[in-house]
């Protein structure tokens, strides 16, 4: 009989951070904080985890921010269409 393992809270939490972290370091503009945003949305990660992931490529939490006001407004202007 095959037994299966669940995954745990923190199991799936390590699988996000890695998709995240996997995003920033094959840095593609917008695809990249297409994914840091989506997961963000979808509260799988926090704010400060993109601003940690980005931190390790230079970009500055200042442009985090601006960034996501950026996504907010354009998904805002998506969902009015």
């Amino acid at each position: 009989m095959n037994t299966y393992k669940l995954a745990t809270p923190e199991d799936k939490q390590k699988l996000h951070l890695k998709e995240l972290a996997d995003a920033f370091e094959n840095w593609d503009k917008w695809r990249t904080y297409g994914v840091a945003f989506r997961l963000l949305d979808e509260k799988k990660i926090r704010l400060i985890d993109i601003m940690d992931a980005a931190c390790n490529i230079g970009i500055k939490p200042s442009i985090i921010k601006m960034r996501l006001n950026d996504w907010r407004r354009i998904q805002k202007s998506i969902l009015k269409n």
